[in-house]
């Protein structure tokens, strides 16, 4: 991959000369819906804003507007210096409400204009033309500064970028970290170098999994940390950093992690570090019978599930999307991402794996595939 070798704590946004951190703070569920008072959140996004981090990324569904709202209390003094990043609700794709959605966030955040306005999810069910054509109004109005996607594929992608013209696509936030790969593979990084187009990550450190990291992984990462004197956390962010166009948006309810992250911009890996750290985390995800797979109860985040093909079919638990829409996406387009399953330690009879995160992929899997279903990816946790 290629390596942006002289870091000069800044990276510039698409293809603007507009300057933003390479580390991004995330005002997501983890942090709004945190035990921390108001005040301490406030105080921990104000930390970040005297540190230097200007890029903050939200979402509508974030406590359905609670996270914007704590944002736009924190930097309407100094408004003009951020880069504030919203998304809006997969269930409000159809015209209308992305332009309600928009108006809704601007109030929360105490603006009248969105740096960067997202779509967050994907909605098979509804097209793809209502909702970009209200984007391009909202653009055309100066409501929002630019327009960017989230958890999409390359084909989706391109017919997006096709519609908006001369509006360019600024923007892509999808999950990259050492274990979840794929956009290196499934084209979108490349995509994006070649468009100049920025690649948001998130959940750059994996959602704290460094247990499930092998022995051998764990030893590379202590011993190159010790070499540069940092954490394990910075190896891991610089890394991420390092990569052309990505940035990734960190989420932490502690001044210390904090301060432990913003940090892992100033230093630079070695290229021997950054190809050992490759070499040791490959791209592997497999293709695994969906008859080996258990579905768990929790999983990781401790979402509802679906427990059988009935329910993921009714969708009583109103998913959006719904497996079914989903399930029409993977037909004409493929797999967004391979699902994560965990070995199963002790003897069972029945199954090899337990499915703990994708679960609605896999369902929409299952679903358009019927009877005569295909291996679908996975990536497997090992708890070595």
């Amino acid at each position: 991959m290629k390596i942006s070798k002289n870091l000069n704590r800044i990276k510039f946004f698409g293809k603007t000369k507009l300057s933003i951190f390479p580390v991004g703070f995330g005002a997501g569920d983890f942090f709004w819906n945190s035990n921390i008072s108001e005040k301490d959140k406030i105080g921990l996004i104000n930390y970040a804003a005297s540190n230097g981090v200007n890029f903050f990324d939200t979402a509508q569904e974030y406590g359905n507007g609670e996270s914007e709202k704590l944002i736009g209390k924190a930097l309407k003094s100094d408004r003009e210096r951020m880069f504030i990043a919203t998304k809006f609700s997969p269930q409000n794709h159809n015209y209308k409400n992305v332009i309600k959605s928009c108006e809704s966030s601007l109030k929360n955040l105490k603006t009248d204009y969105i740096d960067l306005y997202q779509i967050h999810w994907p909605n098979p069910s509804i097209a793809l033309r209502k909702t970009l054509s209200a984007l391009i109004e909202l653009y055309n109005q100066g409501k929002i500064r630019a327009i960017g996607i989230c958890n999409y594929g390359i084909e989706e992608t391109k017919i997006i970028s096709k519609f908006l013209d001369k509006i360019p696509l600024s923007s892509i936030q999808m999950e990259y970290n050492l274990f979840e790969r794929t956009v290196e593979e499934n084209g979108i990084l490349n995509y994006c170098r070649k468009n100049k187009i920025s690649f948001f990550s998130y959940s750059p450190l994996d959602q704290g999994q460094i247990n499930n990291f092998s022995s051998k992984q764990k030893k590379l990462l202590l011993s190159i940390g010790k070499k540069h004197n940092k954490s394990i956390h910075q190896v891991m962010l610089n890394f991420i950093i390092s990569k052309e166009q990505i940035i990734p948006i960190i989420r932490t309810t502690s001044i210390n992690h904090l301060l432990e992250n913003i940090k892992s911009v100033y230093f630079n890996l070695e290229e021997s570090d950054l190809n050992e750290i490759e070499k040791i985390f490959p791209i592997t995800y497999q293709h695994i019978p969906v008859s080996s797979i258990k579905i768990s109860l929790n999983g990781e985040w401790n979402h509802k599930v679906y427990t059988t093909m009935e329910q993921a079919i009714n969708n009583n638990l109103n998913f959006v999307p719904s497996p079914t829409d989903l399930s029409k996406s993977i037909k004409k387009y493929g797999s967004l991402k391979p699902v994560r399953l965990v070995k199963i330690s002790e003897k069972d009879k029945k199954y090899d794996f337990e499915l703990v995160a994708g679960r609605v992929r896999y369902w929409a899997w299952r679903i358009a595939f019927g009877d005569n279903c295909p291996p679908i990816p996975a990536y497997i946790r090992r708890n070595n």
